[in-house]
């Protein structure tokens, strides 16, 4: 019982009180990720929505929703089975927006990350330069032919990422992952700045030399809306 009472005191300091008004949001794409793991030998599926703007991501999770659940919930006998969750981030203010259900349980609350997160201090003081490098050859995911990237620290040149990107599906990538790099450069006490030279459209894969890190199995355009106020309403 008090284990639950602290969560409840902790969900409310995260700010459940401090959404006065509703946001709604409308998203463009929906895209389906496979995440291999090497060290557990399984692949795992993501899905994410998005808007072109870049300005938020969101994602249902089974997975995530009952290992919330078995954190939260003593009782041996109940059935966490139906546990599901919901979070969306917005990338420019760093705030998530989570939303778990558990039969007739609800929870909801939203966190600002820039005041949860703790500081350290181990970053270095120069800036941060991503570049972006356009190759030749393109990615081949399916039957589809999609523009290729090499993404490297100015710094680091000899270990870049290789980014296929679906140029049809514009997407603001500096928008979408700007503001966290910046995050983490204040939270580790960095004086240095974030700059990013990222094409925009929607990331279909990224590679580490030859290791897949996350491949798109599933691209959909869509005209989902969500209305949060305590929690979500979902339109399809």
């Amino acid at each position: 019982m008090l284990r639950i009472f602290t969560c409840l005191i902790v969900f409310m300091s995260f700010g459940i009180s401090g959404l006065s008004q509703s946001l709604e949001v409308s998203f463009n794409y929906s895209v389906t990720y496979q995440i291999p793991s090497s060290m557990k030998n399984t692949v795992d599926t993501l899905e994410i929505k998005m808007d072109r703007k870049g300005h938020y991501l969101y994602t249902e999770s089974n997975s995530l929703g009952l290992n919330f659940a078995t954190s939260v919930f003593s009782n041996p006998g109940l059935d966490l089975s139906s546990a599901s969750c919901s979070l969306l981030l917005d990338t420019q203010r760093m705030i998530v927006y989570f939303n778990f259900e558990l039969e007739n349980n609800a929870m909801f609350f939203k966190m600002d990350l820039d005041k949860i997160l703790p500081n350290v201090n181990d970053a270095p003081s120069e800036d941060m330069n991503l570049i972006s490098e356009k190759l030749l050859d393109k990615v081949s995911i399916g039957s589809t032919n999609y523009e290729a990237y090499l993404i490297y620290p100015e710094s680091e040149p000899e270990n870049p990422l290789t980014v296929a990107i679906d140029s049809k599906r514009p997407v603001d990538n500096v928008s979408t992952i700007g503001e966290f790099f910046k995050l983490m450069l204040r939270k580790s006490n960095s004086e240095g700045d974030f700059n990013l030279d990222i094409p925009d459209g929607l990331i279909v894969s990224i590679k580490n030399d030859d290791e897949i890190l996350l491949e798109a199995i599933q691209i959909k355009d869509v005209t989902t809306k969500i209305n949060i106020q305590h929690s979500f309403n979902i339109t399809e």
